[in-house]
């Protein structure tokens, strides 16, 4: 069998995760975002799926994490258990930074993966769809089609920039910091520390 995994820098995850805990009324309220980075840090929550966090939508899940947890658990349990089944499955290991700087290129390489062909007009328009303009004014993409009891849609919006990297109008030195030691802990031996700048 054929593994997709979209990875994307932690520190952008931990950004957008606090903004959708602010629309999500399935989870608890993230508090500051200093109180939810360091939930996200400790990774503790519900790691729903089993051990490769195999992903279960909250509303449906059978128990509601308490305040004190993030959903899905660990980011860094969750990585490296996809990274170190990589021998044993084939997997096709891409990046949201990827997809942000080169749509077309890596949507080639992940038609060469699932052996499909991907043809000149199907590329623009995959390219065209898939953008991050078309797809937040998307019905089917942006979350406005969830009932407003289970996504709180006056709070925000569920696809809300866009950007890489930003969580540097989010994080202080001092998180940084710490995020960035605890990065290395975790994933110094990986070749993720190439895939996105930590700095």
């Amino acid at each position: 069998s054929q593994v997709i995994y979209v990875a994307r820098n932690p520190k952008d995850v931990a950004v957008s995760f606090y903004h959708f805990h602010h629309l999500a009324k399935f989870l608890p309220d993230p508090g500051s975002f200093d109180t939810f980075l360091t939930r996200f840090l400790q990774g503790t929550g519900k790691g729903l799926g089993g051990g490769l966090g195999l992903w279960v939508h909250p509303y449906f899940a059978p128990t509601t994490p308490s305040s004190s947890s993030v959903h899905y658990g660990s980011w860094f349990e969750h990585i490296k258990g996809w990274l170190g089944q990589k021998q044993l499955l084939d997997i096709f290991f891409v990046t949201y930074e990827e997809l942000h700087q080169d749509l077309g290129g890596t949507a080639q390489r992940l038609a060469a993966f699932l052996d499909v062909p991907l043809g000149t007009e199907t590329l623009v328009a995959l390219e065209e769809h898939c953008s991050f303009r078309v797809m937040r004014d998307n019905a089917m993409a942006n979350f406005t089609l969830i009932p407003s009891n289970i996504m709180d849609h006056s709070q925000g919006r569920f696809m809300r920039k866009g950007v890489v990297g930003d969580w540097r109008d989010h994080f202080s030195p001092t998180q940084n910091t710490l995020f960035n030691r605890l990065y290395q802990e975790e994933m110094g031996d990986s070749d993720l520390t190439t895939r996105w700048p930590m700095a």
